[in-house]
C-alpha cells in the first residue's frame, strides 16, 4: 500500500476508536507520520500493521526501560524500524550539518570590507 494511502486508512481507523484509546493512537498516528515523512510518497508500506501493532511496539519499548515512556522521536525511529523504513531524527540530521569533524574555517575579516 503506498505510503499516503497508508496513512489516510489509518486516519480513518482512529476515527472509529473511542478514548482513550483515539488519544493515545492519534499519538502514535503523529509519530507514524514523522517516521514516513522522509520517504517517497512511492514508498509501499504493509498495511496489516495497524495503530495497535505500532503502539505495541512502542509499549514494549516503553516497559523495557526505567522511564516507563519513550521521547515522540524514539517513537518515530521504532515506527519506522518496525515498518522498514530508514529514519533519521531531525536533531542529527542538524548535527551531521552542523557539527562536522573538520576544522572550522577562519575567515578573513578584511574581506567583508
Amino acid at each position: 500500500m503506498k505510503k499516503n494511502d497508508y496513512l489516510l486508512m489509518l486516519f480513518q481507523d482512529n476515527e472509529t476508536e473511542t478514548e482513550p484509546k483515539k488519544e493515545l493512537h492519534a499519538a502514535v498516528l503523529e509519530c507514524t507520520v514523522e517516521a514516513l515523512s522522509q520517504t517517497s510518497d512511492n514508498f509501499e508500506v504493509d498495511g496489516k500493521i495497524g495503530l495497535t501493532e505500532l503502539f505495541a511496539e512502542i509499549e514494549k519499548q516503553a516497559k523495557s526501560g526505567k522511564a516507563n515512556c519513550v521521547s515522540p522521536f524514539h517513537a518515530s525511529e521504532l515506527i519506522a524500524k518496525k515498518l522498514g523504513v530508514e529514519y533519521v531524527r531531525p536533531i542529527d540530521r542538524l548535527k551531521a550539518t552542523f557539527c562536522s569533524e573538520k576544522e572550522p574555517q577562519s575567515v578573513n575579516l578584511e574581506d567583508f570590507l
